[in-house]
Formats: C-alpha cells, sequence, structure tokens
C-alpha cells in the first residue's frame, strides 16, 4: 500500500468515526427533548367549589366539614388524585400549605374529559 491511499483510508474513516458520533449525539438530543418533563398546564385540572355539608353530633356541635367539589379533567390523559396528594389552598392569590392532620379525601380516578363530584374532609 502507497502512502496516498493509507492517508485516505484515514481521512475516511475519521469523517466516517465523526459522522457516526455527530448521528447518535442528535439521536440522544431528540430523546432528551422528546422524553423531558412538559410544564404543567393550571387548566389541566379545574375543580369548583359546590357545597360544605356540616356533620354534627348530639349537642349540635359542628364535628367536622365535608367540602364538596367538582374536579374536571380537560386533558387526553389520565390522572388519579391521591389520598396522600398535598394539596395547597389558595387565599387572595397566594398558596398556602394545607396541614396534612386535618385533611382527608378519598382516592379519586379522572378519566380524559372527565367531571367526577368530590369531597373532602376537615
Amino acid at each position: 500500500m502507497n502512502q496516498s491511499f493509507k492517508k485516505w483510508v484515514g481521512i475516511g474513516a475519521g469523517f466516517g468515526a465523526g459522522a457516526v458520533l455527530m448521528l447518535v449525539l442528535a439521536f440522544l438530543v431528540f430523546q432528551w427533548y422528546t422524553l423531558r418533563p412538559k410544564q404543567w398546564d393550571e387548566r389541566a385540572l379545574r375543580a369548583k367549589f359546590v357545597e360544605p355539608v356540616y356533620m354534627i353530633d348530639e349537642q349540635l356541635k359542628v364535628k367536622n366539614i365535608e367540602l364538596n367539589y367538582i374536579v374536571t379533567n380537560a386533558t387526553p390523559s389520565d390522572y388519579t388524585l391521591m389520598p396522600d396528594a398535598q394539596f395547597m389552598l389558595q387565599d387572595r392569590g397566594a398558596l398556602e400549605e394545607n396541614p396534612r392532620e386535618s385533611w382527608r379525601q378519598p382516592a379519586c380516578f379522572l378519566s380524559p374529559r372527565d367531571q367526577t363530584g368530590r369531597g373532602g374532609a376537615i
């Protein structure tokens, strides 16, 4: 083999390796872009307050309050609201953490474009 042929084989191998590296890099960037977390859509799940239900004892004292509301799923995806989910209370535009010891709610499955009556007990 002459020197010129070895030179062109080396250049070709270098370009080939570079092209393979660029394809792998492009594939990884595409995978990262498609699998990254999406920004939360504030219109995805909507809760509308319906009414409070007061539970009273024999002395007519309030034992607990049940807040009934309707949750609407406006997305094409399923969502499950679990009993241990953290809920925030909105007061004049500010969000506050709801104390866990005073909040109970059953698990709730929301299918796409579904409305489900819900209640939580305080």
